[in-house]
């Protein structure tokens, strides 16, 4: 099945379109050659604008006789490309049937051998299951009709042999923090990214014990150092009195010593000496007066 032109085209279409092409070309040489050197001027503004509507009319000419002949020569082409089209929809429509058909199938392979991949991974993965999930090694490109099934089971059975053979290696250091080098291996598969892993926790480890050891000398400081709030307190808490000798009232004085006034000048006091003066003579019951002025000159 084929399409046969019964149309010899060679015939039908001319190789070319002639016109008076090298007339018009001379023509509009000779005469826009006035126009492109024209100067337009306030006195020849009216004539510029003629000058343009008649360009525009010329031009507009070529131009509708352009499309004329474009159209006069796509018309066959245009039902030639219709009918051509229908046939193509014609066929596109049970290819779309088949393919949808195929696809399928195809998916059906797939799963299949999904299937058959999963089966030969269980048989395999033994007590790393709960560490090695399938997904986790699972390669989408294992799926192709071209990537052999035994390829396959040897990238696996070789995964899994270096998986457990890695996870051996890193419960052979003995370290405190095997744990989180296991998580991190598991999560990436990268045994690089354990040993950074490993590094990363042993550095953390040793900033905390120099911070606890600073901690600790910090508090040793605190402990042998003299207490200065005790200090403090012992110095601005009031001294205790000492142990003044027995002084008789002033009822007691009077029947051992007889009374008797004296006169006394204390020169330039302060109010704190006034005040305890007064306080003094108050307790031992003296009376006392303020003096003349003219008795202190």
């Amino acid at each position: 099945m084929e399409l046969i032109m019964t149309t010899d085209l060679a015939k039908v279409l001319p190789r070319s379109i002639d016109f008076n092409h090298e007339q018009l070309k001379a023509e509009l040489s000779q005469k826009l050659d006035y126009y492109n050197n024209l100067v337009v001027t306030e006195d020849s503004i009216k004539s510029a604008k003629a000058d343009k509507a008649t360009l525009n009319k010329l031009r507009a000419a070529l131009d509708d006789k352009r499309k004329e002949v474009k159209k006069d020569c796509l018309t066959p082409y245009e039902d030639f490309e219709r009918k051509v089209k229908e046939l193509i929809c014609m066929i596109d429509k049970p290819i779309a049937a088949i393919d949808g058909q195929i696809k399928a199938f195809d998916e059906q392979k797939r799963s299949e051998k999904q299937d058959e991949i999963m089966r030969f991974f269980c048989e395999k993965i033994g007590d790393l299951e709960p560490l090695l999930p399938f997904e986790k090694i699972f390669n989408p490109r294992w799926l192709n009709a071209t990537y052999k099934m035994s390829d396959i089971e040897k990238e696996i059975t070789e995964t899994i042999f270096k998986v457990r053979n890695n996870i051996n290696i890193i419960k052979a250091f003995d370290v405190d923090c095997e744990q989180q080098m296991l998580d991190k291996y598991l999560e990436t598969l990268d045994m690089s990214a354990a040993m950074a892993e490993k590094t990363r926790w042993e550095e953390q480890q040793k900033r905390l014990k120099e911070y606890e050891e600073s901690q600790r000398k910090a508090q040793e400081a605190v402990k042998t150092a003299p207490d200065e709030t005790t200090s403090e307190q012992k110095e601005t808490s009031p001294e205790q009195p000492a142990p003044q000798s027995y002084i008789p009232e002033p009822e007691q004085c009077h029947a051992r010593e007889q009374l008797k006034t004296i006169s006394v000048t204390f020169h330039d006091t302060t109010a704190e000496f006034r005040h305890g003066m007064h306080d003094l003579c108050v307790k031992y019951g003296i009376k006392y007066g303020w003096a003349k002025k003219e008795d202190l000159e």
